[in-house]
């Protein structure tokens, strides 16, 4: 079911059960890591991409619900990715499709998308997605994947985030091909991204691959950053790799009946609730 509907529930049992009979099912295909939980506040009714992906309106109720799905996720040994930092709820705008602004103070965001954020943080999460937001209180010229003064003194210096920052998918309109692509990825990596989404274009990707490899090269500043990204990512590695599951495969358990009426049941009780 939507997560929303977990929200509305607001039954953390009901949501342990869901989150983990569809990692069950990720880990079933051969997966050990999941783009989620949508940590972001669906706080503007007009936002046309994040919905009901969010478990919420409340900041509150986000928290805790993210909260639970990052803890059951890392007990089965599934990595966890809170997105989109910080926030994409407040948008009226597809980043699929153009570059939104949440105007938004800083206060206002620390008070609002930030809190799953940082609950996320306390429990532990080992990868945190950006947003292809600009947040002009923070920072008026780039988007969040793309400025230091969001990713590494916000994230990493005020919330003290140390785990693993990716991209959202840099095929997205709201940076592809509004900026070069040399310059989308010196200025990420500059403000802290240690991994680039592009999920479906090779070329692109090649040509991402040989850019940054000639970055780091001509600049030591990029041959750092890329130390310090591989750090975390062999941490990252030691985590969540260090031990095969007891468990085999079992297929036939996708899409199973019993998932099929947790997921009925969830949706019965949630939906039309506000």
């Amino acid at each position: 079911p939507p997560m929303r509907h977990l929200g509305n529930l607001d039954n953390l049992d009901w949501t342990e059960n869901i989150i983990r009979g569809i990692n069950q099912e990720i880990l079933d295909l051969g997966f050990n890591a999941n783009w989620a939980p949508c940590a972001d506040v669906d706080s503007n009714p007009d936002n046309p991409v994040i919905g009901d992906r969010s478990f919420g309106r409340s900041p509150e109720i986000c928290a805790k619900h993210v909260e639970k799905s990052i803890e059951v996720m890392h007990s089965m040994n599934m990595i966890a990715c809170a997105k989109h930092f910080p926030g994409h709820g407040d948008t009226d705008l597809d980043s699929h499709l153009d570059l939104p602004t949440v105007q938004k103070s800083q206060w206002d965001i620390e008070n609002c998308e930030l809190i799953p954020f940082q609950r996320s943080i306390d429990a532990g999460v080992a990868v945190i997605m950006t947003a292809h937001v600009i947040f002009p209180d923070f920072d008026e010229e780039n988007p969040a994947t793309m400025s230091k003064r969001i990713l590494t003194e916000e994230l990493r210096g005020r919330m003290g985030y140390k785990g693993l920052i990716v991209s959202d998918d840099m095929e997205m309109k709201a940076v592809r091909g509004r900026y070069p692509l040399e310059v989308q990825l010196d200025r990420s990596v500059r403000a802290g991204v240690d991994l680039f989404l592009m999920c479906s274009e090779m070329e692109l990707q090649e040509e991402a691959f040989e850019i940054l490899v000639r970055l780091q090269e001509q600049d030591a500043e990029h041959e750092r950053l890329a130390d310090d990204s591989a750090l975390r990512l062999d941490a990252l590695r030691r985590r969540f790799l260090h031990s095969i599951p007891s468990e085999k495969p079992f297929l036939e358990r996708i899409g199973c009946e019993q998932y099929q009426q947790m997921a009925a049941w969830v949706r019965q009780r949630a939906e039309g609730m506000s």
